[in-house]
Protein backbone atom coordinates (compact mmCIF):
# COMPACT_ATOMS: atom_id res chain seq x y z
CA UNK A 1 0.00 0.00 0.00
CA UNK A 2 2.70 2.58 0.96
CA UNK A 3 4.59 1.95 -2.58
CA UNK A 4 1.12 2.43 -4.34
CA UNK A 5 0.52 5.72 -2.42
CA UNK A 6 4.06 7.14 -3.56
CA UNK A 7 4.24 5.82 -7.19
CA UNK A 8 0.48 7.31 -7.92
CA UNK A 9 1.44 10.48 -5.74
CA UNK A 10 4.12 11.33 -8.20
CA UNK A 11 5.60 14.53 -6.89
CA UNK A 12 4.64 17.64 -9.02
CA UNK A 13 4.04 20.09 -5.70
CA UNK A 14 7.18 20.09 -3.99
CA UNK A 15 4.67 21.14 -0.74
CA UNK A 16 2.89 18.52 -1.03
CA UNK A 17 4.16 15.74 1.61
CA UNK A 18 3.67 11.72 1.37
CA UNK A 19 3.18 9.80 4.36
CA UNK A 20 1.38 7.16 5.99
CA UNK A 21 -0.65 8.35 8.49
CA UNK A 22 -0.09 5.54 10.83
CA UNK A 23 2.39 7.73 12.26
CA UNK A 24 0.49 10.40 12.18
CA UNK A 25 0.81 12.54 8.85
CA UNK A 26 -2.22 12.48 6.48
CA UNK A 27 -1.98 10.81 3.38
CA UNK A 28 -1.80 13.40 0.62
CA UNK A 29 -2.78 11.42 -2.84
CA UNK A 30 -1.85 13.07 -5.81
CA UNK A 31 -3.62 11.98 -9.59
CA UNK A 32 -2.33 14.75 -11.31
CA UNK A 33 0.08 12.48 -13.50
CA UNK A 34 -2.22 9.59 -13.43
CA UNK A 35 -2.87 7.74 -17.14
CA UNK A 36 -5.11 5.53 -18.15
CA UNK A 37 -5.44 3.02 -15.25
CA UNK A 38 -3.47 4.66 -12.99
CA UNK A 39 -6.55 6.98 -11.26
CA UNK A 40 -8.42 3.41 -11.38
CA UNK A 41 -5.95 2.25 -9.39
CA UNK A 42 -5.99 4.82 -7.02
CA UNK A 43 -9.39 4.33 -6.47
CA UNK A 44 -8.70 0.79 -5.97
CA UNK A 45 -6.19 1.10 -3.52
CA UNK A 46 -8.75 3.78 -1.51
CA UNK A 47 -11.15 1.03 -1.06
CA UNK A 48 -8.72 -1.78 0.01
CA UNK A 49 -7.54 0.87 2.65
CA UNK A 50 -10.89 1.37 3.67
CA UNK A 51 -11.33 -2.73 3.86
CA UNK A 52 -7.84 -2.98 6.13
CA UNK A 53 -8.36 0.38 8.03
CA UNK A 54 -11.88 1.41 8.60
CA UNK A 55 -11.34 3.23 11.70
CA UNK A 56 -9.00 5.23 10.11
CA UNK A 57 -9.75 8.52 7.76
CA UNK A 58 -9.31 7.85 4.15
CA UNK A 59 -6.68 10.00 2.32
CA UNK A 60 -7.21 13.37 0.86
CA UNK A 61 -7.11 12.91 -2.80
CA UNK A 62 -6.30 16.36 -5.44
CA UNK A 63 -5.82 16.71 -9.26
CA UNK A 64 -3.95 19.93 -10.33
CA UNK A 65 -5.19 21.76 -13.65
CA UNK A 66 -2.17 22.18 -16.08
CA UNK A 67 -2.32 25.37 -18.15
CA UNK A 68 0.41 25.93 -20.50
CA UNK A 69 0.16 29.24 -20.39
CA UNK A 70 0.17 29.89 -16.96
CA UNK A 71 2.80 29.31 -14.40
CA UNK A 72 0.61 28.00 -11.83
CA UNK A 73 -2.68 25.95 -11.88
CA UNK A 74 -5.29 25.26 -9.73
CA UNK A 75 -5.16 22.03 -7.49
CA UNK A 76 -8.81 20.30 -7.02
CA UNK A 77 -10.34 18.98 -4.39
CA UNK A 78 -11.47 15.27 -4.94
CA UNK A 79 -12.76 14.69 -1.89
CA UNK A 80 -16.40 14.03 -2.86
CA UNK A 81 -14.86 10.75 -3.90
CA UNK A 82 -13.35 9.79 -0.90
CA UNK A 83 -16.97 11.17 1.50
CA UNK A 84 -18.54 8.66 -1.15
CA UNK A 85 -16.63 5.99 -0.72
CA UNK A 86 -16.89 6.37 3.47
CA UNK A 87 -20.53 7.01 3.70
CA UNK A 88 -21.13 4.05 1.18
CA UNK A 89 -19.20 1.40 3.63
CA UNK A 90 -20.76 2.92 6.34
CA UNK A 91 -23.96 2.77 5.16
CA UNK A 92 -23.47 -0.84 3.58
CA UNK A 93 -21.97 -2.05 6.96
CA UNK A 94 -24.79 -1.30 8.23
CA UNK A 95 -27.63 -2.46 5.82
CA UNK A 96 -25.46 -5.84 5.46
CA UNK A 97 -24.79 -6.33 9.71
CA UNK A 98 -26.64 -3.72 11.60
CA UNK A 99 -23.22 -2.66 12.95
CA UNK A 100 -23.85 1.40 12.49
CA UNK A 101 -20.93 2.21 14.63
CA UNK A 102 -18.24 3.28 11.20
CA UNK A 103 -21.55 4.87 10.30
CA UNK A 104 -22.28 7.56 13.20
CA UNK A 105 -18.15 8.21 13.92
CA UNK A 106 -18.00 8.85 10.01
CA UNK A 107 -21.28 11.16 9.85
CA UNK A 108 -19.88 13.24 13.28
CA UNK A 109 -16.37 13.94 11.90
CA UNK A 110 -18.72 14.57 8.37
CA UNK A 111 -20.42 17.43 10.02
CA UNK A 112 -17.53 18.76 11.96
CA UNK A 113 -15.95 18.96 8.47
CA UNK A 114 -18.98 20.70 6.74
CA UNK A 115 -19.47 23.17 9.88
CA UNK A 116 -15.84 24.34 10.01
CA UNK A 117 -16.01 24.98 5.93
CA UNK A 118 -19.50 26.20 6.13
CA UNK A 119 -18.38 28.92 8.96
CA UNK A 120 -15.16 29.86 7.26
CA UNK A 121 -17.17 30.91 4.56
CA UNK A 122 -19.06 33.25 6.68
CA UNK A 123 -22.76 31.13 6.18
CA UNK A 124 -24.46 29.48 8.59
CA UNK A 125 -26.35 26.73 6.22
CA UNK A 126 -24.81 23.43 7.17
CA UNK A 127 -26.01 20.19 6.92
CA UNK A 128 -28.16 18.56 9.53
CA UNK A 129 -27.22 15.51 9.10
CA UNK A 130 -27.54 15.25 13.66
CA UNK A 131 -30.93 13.84 13.92
CA UNK A 132 -30.16 11.14 11.10
CA UNK A 133 -27.16 10.13 13.31
CA UNK A 134 -29.09 10.10 16.33
CA UNK A 135 -31.73 7.85 14.73
CA UNK A 136 -29.24 5.15 13.23
CA UNK A 137 -27.65 5.27 16.68
CA UNK A 138 -30.83 4.82 18.49
CA UNK A 139 -32.30 2.20 16.02
CA UNK A 140 -28.39 -0.09 16.21
CA UNK A 141 -28.64 0.09 19.77
CA UNK A 142 -32.34 -1.47 19.88
CA UNK A 143 -30.93 -3.92 17.21
CA UNK A 144 -28.41 -5.45 19.12
CA UNK A 145 -29.73 -5.57 22.23
CA UNK A 146 -32.87 -7.23 20.73
CA UNK A 147 -35.08 -4.65 22.25
CA UNK A 148 -37.93 -4.85 20.17
CA UNK A 149 -40.85 -2.98 21.85
CA UNK A 150 -38.30 0.19 21.19
CA UNK A 151 -37.69 -0.92 17.79
CA UNK A 152 -41.66 -1.21 17.13
CA UNK A 153 -43.73 0.75 19.20
CA UNK A 154 -41.45 2.50 21.39
CA UNK A 155 -40.79 2.09 25.11
CA UNK A 156 -39.59 4.03 28.23
CA UNK A 157 -39.25 3.13 31.41
CA UNK A 158 -41.08 5.73 33.48
CA UNK A 159 -45.02 5.44 33.24
CA UNK A 160 -45.23 9.19 33.01
CA UNK A 161 -43.60 8.87 29.55
CA UNK A 162 -44.65 5.92 28.25
CA UNK A 163 -47.75 7.65 25.76
CA UNK A 164 -44.94 9.63 23.97
CA UNK A 165 -42.89 6.58 23.55
CA UNK A 166 -41.63 6.26 19.75
CA UNK A 167 -40.73 3.56 18.00
CA UNK A 168 -36.98 4.29 17.08
CA UNK A 169 -37.91 2.36 13.61
CA UNK A 170 -40.02 5.12 12.79
CA UNK A 171 -38.06 8.17 14.52
CA UNK A 172 -35.05 6.86 12.12
CA UNK A 173 -37.72 7.13 9.06
CA UNK A 174 -38.80 10.57 9.99
CA UNK A 175 -34.57 11.51 9.96
CA UNK A 176 -34.27 9.79 6.96
CA UNK A 177 -37.35 12.99 5.59
CA UNK A 178 -35.98 15.33 7.63
CA UNK A 179 -32.09 15.03 6.08
CA UNK A 180 -32.92 13.72 2.78
CA UNK A 181 -32.60 17.31 1.11
CA UNK A 182 -29.03 17.66 2.69
CA UNK A 183 -28.24 14.30 1.50
CA UNK A 184 -29.49 14.75 -2.10
CA UNK A 185 -27.93 18.31 -2.16
CA UNK A 186 -24.04 17.42 -0.70
CA UNK A 187 -24.17 13.49 -1.42
CA UNK A 188 -26.38 12.83 -3.71
CA UNK A 189 -25.10 9.13 -4.82
CA UNK A 190 -25.90 7.92 -1.45
CA UNK A 191 -29.83 9.15 -1.29
CA UNK A 192 -30.67 6.05 -2.83
CA UNK A 193 -28.79 4.09 0.00
CA UNK A 194 -31.04 5.94 2.14
CA UNK A 195 -33.97 5.30 0.52
CA UNK A 196 -33.26 1.23 0.55
CA UNK A 197 -32.80 1.77 4.21
CA UNK A 198 -36.29 3.42 4.97
CA UNK A 199 -37.83 0.61 3.00
CA UNK A 200 -35.99 -2.10 5.51
CA UNK A 201 -37.12 -0.31 8.40
CA UNK A 202 -41.10 0.88 7.56
CA UNK A 203 -42.60 -2.28 8.23
CA UNK A 204 -41.32 -2.72 11.61
CA UNK A 205 -43.48 -0.03 12.93
CA UNK A 206 -46.55 -0.52 14.33
CA UNK A 207 -48.70 1.33 16.99
CA UNK A 208 -49.56 -1.71 19.18
CA UNK A 209 -47.29 -5.05 19.56
CA UNK A 210 -51.11 -6.50 20.31
CA UNK A 211 -52.17 -6.09 17.36
CA UNK A 212 -52.70 -7.56 13.49
CA UNK A 213 -50.07 -4.71 12.81
CA UNK A 214 -47.71 -5.27 15.55
CA UNK A 215 -47.57 -9.23 14.28
CA UNK A 216 -46.79 -8.06 11.34
CA UNK A 217 -43.76 -5.75 12.55
CA UNK A 218 -42.51 -8.71 14.71
CA UNK A 219 -42.83 -11.15 11.48
CA UNK A 220 -40.67 -8.75 9.65
CA UNK A 221 -38.11 -8.11 12.57
CA UNK A 222 -37.17 -11.96 12.57
CA UNK A 223 -36.94 -11.77 8.95
CA UNK A 224 -34.65 -8.60 8.94
CA UNK A 225 -32.25 -10.68 11.60
CA UNK A 226 -31.94 -13.33 9.38
CA UNK A 227 -31.00 -11.04 6.55
CA UNK A 228 -28.71 -9.93 8.62
CA UNK A 229 -27.52 -13.52 9.60
CA UNK A 230 -28.05 -13.21 13.09
CA UNK A 231 -29.98 -16.80 13.85
CA UNK A 232 -29.82 -16.09 17.55
CA UNK A 233 -31.99 -12.83 17.54
CA UNK A 234 -34.16 -14.04 14.56
CA UNK A 235 -34.92 -17.10 17.06
CA UNK A 236 -36.09 -14.70 19.95
CA UNK A 237 -37.91 -13.10 17.95
CA UNK A 238 -40.19 -15.15 16.35
CA UNK A 239 -40.81 -17.58 19.70
CA UNK A 240 -41.92 -14.38 21.32
CA UNK A 241 -44.05 -13.41 18.45
CA UNK A 242 -45.71 -17.21 18.60
CA UNK A 243 -46.34 -16.88 22.52
CA UNK A 244 -48.14 -13.40 21.86
CA UNK A 245 -50.76 -15.19 19.64
CA UNK A 246 -51.58 -17.42 22.99
CA UNK A 247 -51.56 -14.15 25.65
CA UNK A 248 -55.30 -13.51 27.00
CA UNK A 249 -54.83 -10.27 26.49
CA UNK A 250 -53.08 -6.78 25.96
CA UNK A 251 -51.57 -6.61 29.88
CA UNK A 252 -49.59 -10.30 28.45
CA UNK A 253 -48.24 -8.33 25.46
CA UNK A 254 -47.97 -4.32 25.46
CA UNK A 255 -44.26 -4.08 27.30
CA UNK A 256 -44.45 -0.36 27.09
CA UNK A 257 -48.15 0.01 28.30
CA UNK A 258 -48.27 0.35 32.21
CA UNK A 259 -50.84 -2.11 32.90
CA UNK A 260 -48.26 -4.52 31.12
CA UNK A 261 -48.32 -7.63 33.51
CA UNK A 262 -45.66 -10.17 34.85
CA UNK A 263 -47.74 -12.64 35.27
CA UNK A 264 -50.23 -12.99 32.66
CA UNK A 265 -47.22 -12.90 30.17
CA UNK A 266 -46.31 -15.89 32.47
CA UNK A 267 -49.49 -17.21 31.66
CA UNK A 268 -48.90 -16.65 27.86
CA UNK A 269 -46.50 -18.27 27.82
CA UNK A 270 -47.66 -21.35 29.84
CA UNK A 271 -50.53 -21.37 27.33
CA UNK A 272 -47.92 -21.53 24.30
CA UNK A 273 -46.21 -24.69 26.01
CA UNK A 274 -49.20 -26.79 26.01
CA UNK A 275 -50.81 -25.86 23.14
CA UNK A 276 -48.59 -24.59 20.44
CA UNK A 277 -48.48 -27.67 18.03
CA UNK A 278 -44.28 -26.02 17.15
CA UNK A 279 -43.55 -25.38 21.16
CA UNK A 280 -41.27 -28.69 21.75
CA UNK A 281 -39.45 -27.25 18.38
CA UNK A 282 -38.98 -24.02 19.16
CA UNK A 283 -38.11 -24.68 22.68
CA UNK A 284 -35.30 -27.21 21.41
CA UNK A 285 -34.05 -24.47 18.76
CA UNK A 286 -33.65 -21.82 21.40
CA UNK A 287 -32.42 -24.18 24.39
CA UNK A 288 -29.25 -25.39 21.55
CA UNK A 289 -28.57 -21.46 20.83
CA UNK A 290 -29.09 -20.19 24.66
CA UNK A 291 -26.30 -22.80 25.60
CA UNK A 292 -23.89 -22.68 22.82
CA UNK A 293 -24.11 -26.23 21.58
CA UNK A 294 -23.18 -27.45 25.34
CA UNK A 295 -26.09 -30.36 25.07
CA UNK A 296 -26.28 -33.69 24.18
CA UNK A 297 -25.92 -34.33 20.20
CA UNK A 298 -26.03 -30.38 19.61
CA UNK A 299 -27.54 -29.08 16.17
CA UNK A 300 -25.41 -28.79 13.71
CA UNK A 301 -24.92 -25.11 11.96
CA UNK A 302 -26.44 -25.78 9.17
CA UNK A 303 -29.44 -27.45 10.48
CA UNK A 304 -30.00 -24.85 13.70
CA UNK A 305 -29.89 -22.56 10.68
CA UNK A 306 -32.50 -24.20 8.43
CA UNK A 307 -34.85 -24.73 11.66
CA UNK A 308 -34.51 -21.26 12.27
CA UNK A 309 -35.70 -19.93 8.86
CA UNK A 310 -38.04 -22.65 9.10
CA UNK A 311 -39.68 -21.19 11.98
CA UNK A 312 -39.19 -17.05 11.07
CA UNK A 313 -41.03 -18.67 7.83
CA UNK A 314 -43.89 -20.67 9.74
CA UNK A 315 -44.09 -17.11 11.83
CA UNK A 316 -44.87 -15.09 8.76
CA UNK A 317 -47.93 -17.19 6.84
CA UNK A 318 -49.84 -17.35 10.68
CA UNK A 319 -48.81 -13.58 10.90
CA UNK A 320 -51.45 -10.61 9.86
CA UNK A 321 -49.29 -10.26 7.00
CA UNK A 322 -50.89 -13.50 5.63
CA UNK A 323 -52.03 -14.20 2.18
CA UNK A 324 -55.76 -12.76 2.38
CA UNK A 325 -58.14 -9.47 2.77
CA UNK A 326 -58.23 -8.08 6.56
CA UNK A 327 -62.25 -7.01 6.84
CA UNK A 328 -63.23 -5.30 9.58
CA UNK A 329 -66.84 -5.91 10.56
CA UNK A 330 -68.50 -2.83 12.33
CA UNK A 331 -70.78 0.21 11.58
CA UNK A 332 -69.73 2.37 14.47
CA UNK A 333 -67.51 4.99 13.17
CA UNK A 334 -66.12 5.39 16.85
CA UNK A 335 -64.67 1.57 16.15
CA UNK A 336 -63.68 2.13 12.35
CA UNK A 337 -61.20 5.82 14.04
CA UNK A 338 -60.11 3.62 16.40
CA UNK A 339 -58.69 0.67 14.36
CA UNK A 340 -56.99 3.63 11.90
CA UNK A 341 -55.51 5.23 14.65
CA UNK A 342 -53.97 2.04 16.58
CA UNK A 343 -52.54 1.16 13.14
CA UNK A 344 -54.52 -2.15 12.25
CA UNK A 345 -54.39 -3.66 8.91
CA UNK A 346 -57.23 -3.25 7.14
CA UNK A 347 -58.12 -4.05 3.49
CA UNK A 348 -62.17 -3.24 3.88
CA UNK A 349 -64.46 -2.02 6.00
CA UNK A 350 -68.44 -3.95 5.96
CA UNK A 351 -71.17 -3.32 8.38
CA UNK A 352 -72.14 -6.30 7.83
CA UNK A 353 -70.60 -9.83 7.36
CA UNK A 354 -71.15 -11.60 4.11
CA UNK A 355 -69.67 -15.63 5.14
CA UNK A 356 -69.54 -16.37 1.03
CA UNK A 357 -66.83 -13.78 0.55
CA UNK A 358 -64.53 -15.44 3.21
CA UNK A 359 -61.68 -17.34 2.04
CA UNK A 360 -58.67 -19.48 3.73
CA UNK A 361 -56.19 -17.11 4.53
CA UNK A 362 -58.42 -14.18 5.23
CA UNK A 363 -58.70 -12.11 8.55
CA UNK A 364 -62.20 -10.70 9.75
CA UNK A 365 -61.77 -8.17 12.70
CA UNK A 366 -65.24 -7.43 14.49
CA UNK A 367 -66.94 -8.10 17.86
CA UNK A 368 -69.20 -11.13 16.20
CA UNK A 369 -71.31 -13.34 17.86
CA UNK A 370 -69.65 -16.96 18.70
CA UNK A 371 -71.37 -18.65 16.14
CA UNK A 372 -70.41 -16.27 13.36
CA UNK A 373 -66.82 -16.08 14.58
CA UNK A 374 -67.15 -20.05 14.49
CA UNK A 375 -68.21 -20.34 11.28
CA UNK A 376 -65.14 -17.80 9.81
CA UNK A 377 -62.60 -20.59 11.58
CA UNK A 378 -64.51 -22.82 10.03
CA UNK A 379 -63.89 -21.63 6.55
CA UNK A 380 -59.95 -21.20 7.20
CA UNK A 381 -59.47 -17.52 7.90
CA UNK A 382 -58.71 -15.99 11.52
CA UNK A 383 -60.87 -14.43 13.68
CA UNK A 384 -59.24 -11.23 15.72
CA UNK A 385 -61.90 -9.78 17.95
CA UNK A 386 -62.21 -6.43 19.04
CA UNK A 387 -62.74 -6.18 22.95
CA UNK A 388 -63.35 -4.26 25.69
CA UNK A 389 -64.64 -4.05 28.92
CA UNK A 390 -68.02 -2.23 28.93
CA UNK A 391 -70.08 -1.37 32.13
CA UNK A 392 -73.52 -1.80 31.67
CA UNK A 393 -74.42 1.38 31.62
CA UNK A 394 -72.51 2.50 28.39
CA UNK A 395 -74.24 -0.69 26.33
CA UNK A 396 -75.67 0.50 23.02
CA UNK A 397 -74.67 3.87 22.82
CA UNK A 398 -71.90 4.78 20.35
CA UNK A 399 -68.42 5.17 21.45
CA UNK A 400 -65.82 7.40 19.93
CA UNK A 401 -62.40 6.35 19.70
CA UNK A 402 -60.67 7.93 22.44
CA UNK A 403 -63.75 6.44 24.38
CA UNK A 404 -62.92 3.28 23.25
CA UNK A 405 -59.31 3.84 24.25
CA UNK A 406 -60.50 4.14 28.00
CA UNK A 407 -62.61 1.55 28.15
CA UNK A 408 -59.28 -0.74 27.02
CA UNK A 409 -59.98 -2.02 23.77
CA UNK A 410 -57.95 -4.58 22.25
CA UNK A 411 -57.53 -7.15 19.52
CA UNK A 412 -57.24 -10.95 20.44
CA UNK A 413 -57.12 -13.49 18.30
CA UNK A 414 -59.77 -16.54 19.01
CA UNK A 415 -59.43 -20.03 17.29
CA UNK A 416 -62.97 -22.17 17.40
CA UNK A 417 -63.12 -25.62 17.44
CA UNK A 418 -66.46 -26.61 16.48
CA UNK A 419 -65.71 -30.31 16.57
CA UNK A 420 -68.12 -32.25 18.61
CA UNK A 421 -67.08 -34.96 21.23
Amino acid sequence: MKRLVSFLGTGRYESARYAWDGVGVQVLLDITHGFRAQPFMAGAALAVRRALAPEQALPRVVYAEHRKADASGRIWSLDLFTEIVDWSHALGLFQRTGVAAPLIEHARRERARQAARTRAAGARDFPSFDPLVKAIEAFANDLATVRVASIITGYEQEHARKPKARSSAAVLCDAIAQCRGDVERRLPALALALDRLELEVRPLIAARLHSAAGEDALAALARRYLELERYPEAAIVAREARVNRHARGADAVEVNAPEFDKAARQDADLRFATRDDDACDIADVRNDIGHGGFREQPLDAATLQRRIQELVNGLARVGAAAAGKHLFVSRHPGAQQWAREEGVQVDEVVAHLDLERIVPGDTVIGSLPVNLAAAVCARGARYVHLALELPAARRGSELSADELRELGATLIEYRIDTTQG
